[in-house]
This record gives C-alpha cells, structure tokens and sequence, in this order.
C-alpha cells in the first residue's frame, strides 16, 4: 500500500490522496476527484502522466509499493482554478501569484515521440485517421461520454436463463471480428448485467 502524489502543472504545491492504494488505474483518479466534486467532463479533456507514459482507461493498473507521483496537465485555465479549489481549499487570487510556474508540459511527458514510430499500431492509427479523420472525433465523442462503469463481479452473475440472444448475435456478428479477445460467457454476463443493452456492453468491452 502506497499513496498517490496528484502534480497539478503550473502549481508548485503537490496534492497528496487521503486513500492509499496497492495499485491504481485511471478511472481511480476519476472517482476521486468526482467525489472532490470535480467534474468529469472537464477532467476527461485533462491529460493524467505517470513515468512519462498518458494514462489511459484501457490501460492496466499501476502497482504502489511507497508512493508514486502522477502530473496532471490542464490546458483550461479557469478549469485549473476549480481543481486547486476543490482540492486545496484555497483562494485563487492571493495564492496562485505565489504558487503558478510555467513548467512546459514538454518537459513533464518526457517522452520521444520517434519511441512511438516504432510501434506499427501507432503508424496503423495514423494511417486511419488520414484516409478517415472523423472517425477522430467519433471516437474521442464515444470514449468522452457516459459514466464511468464499475467492475463486473461475473461470478455473481447468472446466465442459466439467458433472455438476450438477439442482442448476443447482433454483438456477435458486429463487433467479434474486431476483438482480439471474446469470450461467449463473459460477453452474456456483461449483456446481463445491463439488461440487454448492446451500447453499454459494447462500451465495457471496448473500453
């Protein structure tokens, strides 16, 4: 178990998270904050970095053993005041004169971008969004929208008398073939646990 240091760019003072974890994941911080009262719309336009790497939902958890730092980077100054607000207590006139830096968020990523070059999935990407750019902005709209889904407890799920079999094929038909990983079960559990509806299961699946 470890805690979690939140470096706001721009801010020199760090926030510490009252929770300790022994690992932690985008959508942590996520609910956090949430509960900080902060929004999510605001906070899924705000870049999260650890180790030189962006935070993503789709990626694993992080592991804390001590304490770990993460910087986030908020582009929307007015946004920015409402987070050190939120998190500090603080009043932004006589504090941020004393307290805002100009570290450049190049400096924070510390990450070649030429490392990505090498990674053929970033060339395919890029490759799609040249010959298909607004597939961009639908999918930046899809991954931006709608709550954030807690875990799925399968074992709690039972599909004996599974009644979503048109929403199963229609998964299956549509969606399978662009999956690396599908398994019918756990598919049919998720399609259960939201009563059928194929748009929240494609959306757990996916993200």
């Amino acid at each position: 178990m470890g805690k979690v240091i939140l470096n706001i760019v721009g801010y020199k003072e760090p926030y510490q998270i009252e929770e300790d974890f022994d690992k932690i994941s985008l959508k942590d911080i996520y609910r956090y904050l949430i509960r900080k009262d902060i929004l999510l719309n605001n906070l899924l336009k705000c870049k999260f970095v650890h180790g030189g790497q962006l935070l993503e939902l789709e990626k694993p958890t992080i592991d804390i053993k001590d304490k770990i730092n993460i910087y986030l980077i908020i582009n929307d100054n007015e946004f920015r005041d409402i987070v050190l607000k939120k998190l500090f207590n603080i009043n932004i006139d006589n504090e941020l004169i004393d307290n805002i830096t100009s570290e450049p968020e190049e400096d924070i990523l510390n990450n070649d971008l030429m490392e990505y070059f090498k990674d053929k999935q970033f060339i395919d990407l890029l490759n799609i969004i040249k010959e298909k750019p607004e597939y961009l902005q639908l999918v930046n709209s899809y991954l931006s929208h709608g709550d954030i889904i807690n875990e799925i407890n399968y074992d709690d799920i039972c599909i004996d008398n599974f009644q979503y079999e048109n929403q199963f094929n229609e998964l299956n038909e549509t969606l399978k073939p662009n999956l690396s990983q599908w398994n019918d079960v756990i598919v049919k559990k998720i399609l259960t646990n939201f009563e059928g509806n194929v748009n929240l299961t494609s959306r757990y699946l996916l993200v």
